[in-house]
């Protein structure tokens, strides 16, 4: 499976990297990971690696210390705004 990022403009989809090679008038699948917050985004995110980890000790610890940084980051970077 390829990974293929695109931006919806104008009501079409505009390729953001090369295209792997198709067919000509292949059709694809497109998946879509909306999230209402960038809490979700970076949730969804964590999940989606959580897996490549999951024999690394301590691991659960570490995402959370992460997970806790990029909050206070970002909160900080909000009240300076």
């Amino acid at each position: 499976m390829d990974s293929l990022r695109l931006r919806y403009e104008d009501g079409r989809f505009v390729p953001l990297d090369p295209i792997p090679e198709m067919e000509e008038g292949a059709e694809i699948d497109v998946l879509s990971w909306a999230y209402a917050t960038s809490d979700e985004a970076l949730d969804a995110a964590l999940d989606r690696t959580r897996g490549l980890w999951a024999d690394w000790d301590g691991i659960e610890d570490l995402l959370a210390d992460a997970r806790d940084k990029w909050e206070q980051a970002w909160r900080s970077s909000q009240s300076s705004s």
